[in-house]
């Protein structure tokens, strides 16, 4: 079984195709990639992005999907609209594997990957993935709504997977609440989970490693509802030990 990522390389090693590849070792996978962008990061947020060239990003991405045994493609951040518009042609023609999309718009801090004209492309891609693994500002930005509260952001993934057919894995971890909510509406149903917010110094790439631990659970033949609430706390449990070892 093949699992692969598409993503930015971070130069801070925290984030990105970086974080994909330890969270799928870590879960006892090997990740295959296609680094679609370079991206300059620090602790004080994205400064730069310099995206691939597109012939190498298309040789890349066509040697990945066209590989009989994947079977999970996780998409992260892309440099461009092209590579955007590339990738939904490619996937327009897929079989075989499931998509796990992470609509990364920015960086926690500094700039943005995805531009306002971006976006209507975004959306498209989002429309042919399998599991889209929004943020609240991620979610208001493809389904065009306002949220300001959790139950905004669940009724705006109620709508999205109405609409598309798609789950939604919907994020929590920018609501400013002790008690964050966290949500996966799928065909089985909504499910709710909840988690006590930590104190965390260090949260760069929470986002990246919640999706790629998600695809890895799924390919391990968990049930999505289930896959999506032990992500998130293996998630929280890596996190925590990271920010013991700073």
């Amino acid at each position: 079984m093949i699992l692969a990522a598409i993503g930015c390389m971070d130069s801070s090693g925290g984030a990105g195709i970086n974080q994909d590849i330890r969270v799928a070792s870590l879960m006892g996978f090997q990740l295959k990639n296609c680094v679609a962008a370079l991206s300059l990061q620090d602790v004080y947020g994205l400064k730069s992005i310099y995206p691939i060239d597109l012939s190498v990003f298309q040789t890349h991405l066509d040697h990945i999907l066209e590989h009989p045994d994947l079977k999970y493609l996780k998409i992260g951040a892309l440099g461009n609209v092209v590579q955007m518009e590339i990738l939904q042609e490619a996937l327009t023609r897929r079989h075989r594997f499931k998509v796990i999309l992470d609509p990364v718009l920015k960086a926690s801090r500094g700039m943005h990957f995805v531009s306002k004209d971006g976006i209507p492309m975004l959306r498209a891609l989002a429309g042919l993935a399998d599991y889209i693994c929004p943020n609240w500002n991620e979610l208001a930005e493809l389904s065009g709504s306002r949220i300001d509260t959790f139950e905004d952001a669940l009724r705006a993934g109620e709508a999205w997977f109405e609409t598309h057919g798609n789950s939604v894995l919907l994020k929590g971890g920018h609501a400013q609440s002790n008690q964050p909510q966290e949500a996966i509406i799928c065909p089985e149903g909504i499910f709710i989970h909840s988690f006590e917010r930590e104190p965390w110094r260090y949260s760069h790439g929470t986002g990246c490693a919640l999706a790629t631990a998600f695809m890895c659970l799924l390919a391990k033949g968990r049930a999505a509802k289930s896959a999506f609430k032990e992500a998130s706390d293996w998630v929280r449990i890596l996190f925590r030990q990271l920010n013991q070892d700073l």
